[in-house]
């Protein structure tokens, strides 16, 4: 068998196969801010309270928001901007990725404060929303975007 030759089927095969494994083990970094880092000018901000939040979220230059702790985003967290805030980039606000009894809680009793435009997302990860629904109780889950 050692001097039989693999057919070309057969090595675009273990070609295709060798190159899967090669990419199934590279390793994927995943940035992560800690809370000592200077995040000034970055695209990415550590918030520990509602002003904060309110002031990531009308920063043009912050795509990734880091919520390390419950947060409320209250009327009073959005005075000196101008509400809604146009929302014209995707912002994604994260808590922590630890098990699910330690996520964050956010809570939204502030409504219309951020309007996305055409095109926006609005990613929410590792979050408990609380507060988020202005309509009637008894609509059925899904039923009403959330606002803040």
């Amino acid at each position: 068998m050692a001097d039989q030759a693999l057919s070309p089927r057969v090595a675009q095969l273990l070609l295709l196969i060798a190159a899967a494994i090669s990419i199934a083990v590279v390793p994927v970094v995943v940035p992560v801010a800690r809370a000592d880092e200077d995040l000034a000018g970055s695209s990415v901000r550590a918030v520990s309270s509602g002003a904060e939040l309110a002031a990531a979220i009308a920063d043009e230059r912050i795509s990734l928001v880091l919520a390390g702790a419950d947060l409320t985003l209250a009327d009073s967290d959005w005075v000196g901007y101008p509400v809604p805030v146009p929302l014209r980039r995707n912002l994604t606000i994260r808590g922590s990725a630890a098990p699910r009894a330690s996520w964050p809680q956010l809570t939204l009793p502030a409504k219309q404060k951020v309007q996305l435009l055409d095109g926006v997302t609005l990613r929410l990860e590792y979050l408990i929303l609380y507060k988020y629904r202005s309509d009637n109780p008894l609509r059925a889950p899904g039923t009403q975007q959330p606002t803040f």
